[in-house]
């Protein structure tokens, strides 16, 4: 079965609440146009839907109609579910969906979580270590998705509450994979630190980096979403 969808038809939608199911998605879009298919990512161990969807109208004709909507609507805003306004643009289409140039990500960061990233932990950072040289040495490995921002805070395995700590959202897994060899258990300035994926927000259990996790951020690499 073939569970792609044509991109030439298909718009992107992101910012989705773990509420939202595939029927109340449909019934939605359908109001809009005609829905030939509905793409709704679900991690296959937590059974908890991805936050985004691609949705592939009849033709492309139709794709346009909602496309013009859209881009009509005050800041892109048009759809709101459980108090979260859905990201909609073209598939394919990295400018945002409104008039303003203002945020060009999938999403707003308050969000990134919905997002494909793989994002990775790096605890016990030295003191002399600030955002600006660790961003040096971590974008080495490869591209990132937002700036970094180091706190003091517990590890997530210790009470220890005077650990230096960041979270790293990187575009690709292959990059943090990378990260995470070399730095592991090695020394970053002049302290130990301990780099490994970082635990997925409240509510969800488990890790990042697992398999859906990785074919969710390739399916939105090859789709120009990252």
């Amino acid at each position: 079965m073939n569970n792609s969808t044509d991109s030439s038809r298909s718009v992107y939608v992101g910012n989705i609440d773990p509420r939202v199911t595939k029927e109340e998605l449909y019934e939605l879009f359908i109001q809009l146009g005609p829905v030939n298919k509905i793409r709704y990512p679900k991690d296959k161990v937590l059974q908890t839907y991805q936050g985004f969807a691609f949705i592939e109208f009849s033709t492309e004709k139709d794709l346009e109609y909602v496309i013009n909507l859209v881009s009509k609507t005050n800041n892109g805003n048009i759809v709101k579910l459980y108090d979260r306004w859905l990201r909609i643009r073209r598939t394919g289409d990295n400018t945002t969906n409104t008039n303003s140039n203002k945020d060009k990500k999938l999403q707003s960061t308050e969000n990134i979580d919905n997002i494909p990233l793989a994002k990775i932990i790096i605890e016990g950072l030295d003191d002399i270590i600030d955002s600006k040289t660790l961003t040096r040495i971590i974008t080495k490995f490869g591209k990132i998705y937002q700036p970094i921002e180091i706190f003091s805070n517990s590890s997530e395995n210790q009470e220890d509450t005077n650990i230096r700590s960041c979270y790293i959202y990187f575009n690709y897994y292959r990059d943090a994979d990378k990260v995470i060899q070399k730095l592991n258990d090695s020394h970053v300035g002049n302290a130990h630190v301990t780099v490994k994926y970082a635990k997925r927000p409240l509510g969800q259990k488990g890790i990042y980096g697992s398999k859906i996790d990785r074919i969710m951020n390739s399916e939105a690499e090859k789709h120009g979403l990252l």
